[in-house]
């Protein structure tokens, strides 16, 4: 039987909201915001007993937001590499279950409920809304628009969208041969190329959303597409495969926690961690009212007098015009008469 490492050896890397600002202080000293994941296993840390320390793989293993991929040697990188080796016991955020990861993992029980969301830049234009999005509803309609090179992937690493509709599966391998996904390791740049036009992917819990495409984040003026097709997957802490003995003593104590993760989502960390995000469309469910403004008047009330004084004075032409005609017509038909006498 496998034992438990004293200390257990908690593999971690920042990711809002599930890991971040005084997480790195667990767990000698309190955090009263760590990340909504990092709370969840501090509680179950504290049900447990167990003697634990946090690993920040980005600073000690260069390992950034990359949960890892398969290798041609059969290895994986990123944090399933990390548990792979046994070089950390589990490993935080939780990652989406799949059989390929279970090679290099145990997982505990799902905590999440998980969809592919694409986010890419919100379109300034209210009137061309409807358009931009009918051509990102859906994953066949957004390889089409790679396959024309109208806009490409960025992701943390090369590891691939999921794939969870096979008749789109051979599609994105072909596509990513001929535009391959461009890599950036920090939030900054990869924010700065979906400015650019390109489309970030990830997953994120279903529950939390409210239409097929929601505001992701006001600051940076981005939105999340949701193909309502994609299958929903689950999502788990992931352990080393050494650790199945603690992955089972894990899953005990977090089973007296699962109830209370919604709570913990909303309300943690004195604020909450997670909230509904908003459709796109409420954004312009207020009317717009027009701020008033002196000089924009100025400009109208000088633009009215122009408009005026050119009418006058295209009227005073005609009236010459008009009147000479009028003379000249008179004055002939008093010359005829003046002829004929």
């Amino acid at each position: 039987m496998t034992h438990i490492n004293n200390p257990f050896r908690v593999g971690v890397f920042e990711y809002e909201p599930d890991a971040y600002n005084c997480f790195r202080n667990l767990p000698t000293t309190d955090c009263q915001r760590p990340g909504f994941e990092m709370e969840v296993i501090s509680l179950t840390m504290k049900i447990l007993g167990w003697n634990w320390t946090l690993i920040d793989v980005q600073a000690k293993h260069n390992i950034s937001k990359s949960f890892g991929q398969r290798l041609p040697n059969g290895t994986f990188s990123g944090l399933l590499g990390l548990l792979q080796s046994n070089t950390i016991d589990m490993s935080v955020p939780t990652m989406r279950i799949t059989a390929e990861r279970h090679q290099a993992a145990l997982f505990s029980h799902p905590i999440n409920f998980i969809k592919q969301i694409y986010i890419t830049a919100s379109p300034t234009q209210i009137d061309t809304r409807d358009f931009i999005f009918a051509t990102l509803t859906l994953k066949e309609q957004l390889l089409d628009l790679l396959e024309e090179g109208k806009t490409w992937l960025t992701y943390y690493d090369e590891t691939a969208p999921v794939c969870t509709l096979k008749s789109n599966c051979h599609k994105l391998e072909e596509v990513l041969k001929k535009r391959p996904i461009v890599v950036h390791t920090s939030q900054e740049k990869l924010i700065q190329e979906i400015k650019k036009g390109a489309v970030f992917y990830g997953s994120f819990d279903v529950d939390f959303f409210m239409s097929t495409i929601n505001v992701w984040s006001r600051k940076h003026d981005l939105i999340a597409i949701l193909d309502p097709r994609e299958i929903n997957t689950f999502s788990g802490f992931a352990f080393s495969l050494k650790q199945k003995r603690a992955r089972d003593k894990f899953n005990q104590a977090l089973s007296h926690l699962l109830r209370g993760l919604d709570s913990i989502a909303k309300s943690g960390g004195g604020g909450g961690y997670y909230s509904m995000k908003i459709p796109f469309s409420a954004r312009f469910s207020r009317p717009i009212t027009p701020s008033l403004s002196v000089n924009t008047h100025l400009k109208q009330l000088f633009f009215t007098y122009l408009i005026g004084l050119m009418v006058s004075v295209l009227v005073l032409i005609i009236e010459i015009g008009c009147g000479r005609a009028y003379f000249l017509h008179q004055f002939a038909l008093f010359d005829s008469c003046f002829l004929l006498i």
